[in-house]
């Protein structure tokens, strides 16, 4: 889904939070000193609690199909009309869940255009007919909504988990995608998108723990976004660093029928190979999947790779950085698949922004938004002050024409705005650099 627009949004004090899929309140406790129970109180009320358990289904998948842009609610249609015809659906072990919004001008299905909520069930065609009638906010089922917004996701996510328990949720975002900057836009909103500081809160809001998120969009792998999602409550990413083509929903989604009691990290290489694999003419794709709970490790590399840089240490002392970057990029990443253009990409990019030469003033991406209120990692990592180092033309620290040079010769993976590079390909060319 390739993007070629560019947006720009600058951009929670929970009253409940789901534990192992339990709900735990604040304020006080239900019971005190005068309501204290037996022993034999405790075993009945545990026990009826796994009993509950034992009967949820495995999985909920909640997929957040954001069509409001011609390309996207066509391939989406064709996604939900390969699905259809696989029979693909909710069983007893497993449920599937949708909010769709269209486009104005496609006929298919009734040509709505508004957004619409499906429980999938086997051989399920979208029609307003065989959507969700109500979804209990007392304004009934389908109207118009803004994929943009983090209320709307966050809402979303929450009818779906109250309605429809499980032991585990998986949690697929579909739409264009802009890595750090956002994703997510809505054309029939003033062409809003979310960025992802909304994405994380509105996943901290929900209150709900996701064992996996998926983002079916362009560009999303990256350190930056996994960063953000460091305490959301995430455990596995999956994502593209490239720019990416449409995701084989019927395929995946069977996958999950046939063996439901898959792990997230299974379900998260069962969509990398399904996904490489249903395009094996295109030598541009990448995906990867990452355990999120080890991003912050990995920030804390690049944080003394950029200390280091920024310090002027020894060379050695900078390819000793770069070299524990790679290795926590290895242990972050658990899985990966890339085509033949990107046989020794990592994993996860960065933001690099190339074209660095004398004449050119910094990318005013990088001077007023490339910071915290947009996104944590340039400040907590350094990578900002890194990134502006570089492009200070008053110093002339050998360091900075190393990185130059380096950059110089890196592919990015969007060739128009040229600011995303491979973390582990960056990384490994500084500790090939040979020494003055």
């Amino acid at each position: 889904m390739k993007e070629l627009i560019l947006v720009w949004l600058l951009c929670c004090v929970p009253l409940f939070s789901f534990a192992d899929n339990n709900i735990t309140t604040g304020g006080d406790n239900s019971f005190n000193k005068s309501q204290e129970i037996s022993q034999d109180q405790t075993k009945s009320l545990s026990s009826r609690a796994g009993a509950h358990r034992q009967h949820l289904k495995e999985w909920t998948v909640i997929m957040y199909w954001d069509g409001d842009d011609h390309e996207i609610q066509s391939d989406l249609l064709n996604d939900f009309t390969e699905m259809a015809i696989a029979k693909v659906g909710s069983t007893d072990q497993v449920n599937m869940v949708i909010q769709f919004d269209r486009y104005p001008g496609e006929s298919r299905y009734g040509g709505w255009s508004i957004t619409h909520r499906f429980f999938l069930t086997p051989g399920m065609e979208p029609t307003e007919a065989n959507a969700i009638k109500d979804w209990g906010d007392r304004q009934g089922g389908g109207r118009e909504t803004d994929m943009s917004d983090p209320d709307v996701f966050r809402d979303f996510i929450k009818w779906a988990v109250r309605n429809y328990p499980a032991k585990r949720y998986a949690l697929i975002v579909a739409d264009h995608g802009f890595g750090w900057k956002g994703l997510a836009i809505d054309n029939t909103n003033y062409q809003r998108a979310m960025s992802v500081k909304q994405l994380r809160q509105a996943i901290e809001k929900s209150h709900v723990h996701f064992d996996l998120l998926s983002l079916d969009a362009c560009l999303m792998q990256m350190i930056e976004v996994a960063h953000e999602l460091w305490h959301s409550g995430v455990d596995i990413l999956v994502g593209s660093e490239a720019n990416g083509r449409t995701w084989p929903y019927a395929e995946i989604l069977q996958s999950i029928m046939q063996n439901p009691r898959m792990s997230a990290e299974e379900i998260g290489q069962i969509i990398v190979d399904r996904y490489i694999g249903s395009h094996p003419e295109d030598t541009g794709i990448t995906l990867s999947v990452v355990e999120v709970g080890r991003i912050n490790a990995l920030a804390s590399a690049v944080k003394e790779l950029s200390l280091a840089i920024l310090n002027d240490s020894p060379l050695e002392v900078v390819k000793d950085k770069a070299a524990e970057v790679m290795k926590a990029i290895n242990n972050a990443v658990i899985y990966k698949k890339n085509a033949l253009d990107w046989q020794s990409a990592g994993g996860i990019s960065v933001y690099f922004p190339g074209d660095i030469n004398v004449m050119a003033s910094p990318p005013p991406e990088l001077l007023y938004f490339y910071k915290t209120p947009v996104v944590n990692f340039p400040g907590d990592s350094l990578w900002h002050d890194l990134l502006t180092y570089v492009w200070d033309f008053n110093n002339l620290n050998a360091h900075r024409f190393m990185l130059i040079d380096i950059r110089k010769n890196m592919k990015p993976f969007d060739l128009m705005e040229n600011d995303k590079v491979d973390l582990y390909d960056l990384c490994n060319s500084i500790m090939n650099y040979p020494s003055p």
